[in-house]
């Protein structure tokens, strides 16, 4: 988790540093009212950047999202 995360997500999924920032801490299992207390952001915000997360990775809910970006992060052998 953190920064290589972060910049993993980045440059695999195009994300800018805020989306990566909240695909980080979906991934640590944040709510989206716990990203917007951290990120010191509206959950309107949070929501904004999530749905552009989706878009990006062509899913359409949190579950799919996590499967997704999991997968990239540890590759099948």
């Amino acid at each position: 988790s953190g920064i290589e995360r972060i910049e993993l997500l980045m440059a695999q999924f195009r994300f800018t540093r805020r989306e990566a920032e909240i695909m980080d801490l979906i991934m640590e299992g944040l709510t989206n009212e716990e990203i917007a207390e951290r990120l010191f952001v509206s959950t309107n915000t949070v929501k904004f950047h999530i749905k552009n997360i989706y878009l990006k990775l062509d899913v359409k809910n949190r579950v799919q999202a996590l499967r997704k970006a999991s997968a990239e992060e540890n590759p099948a052998v």
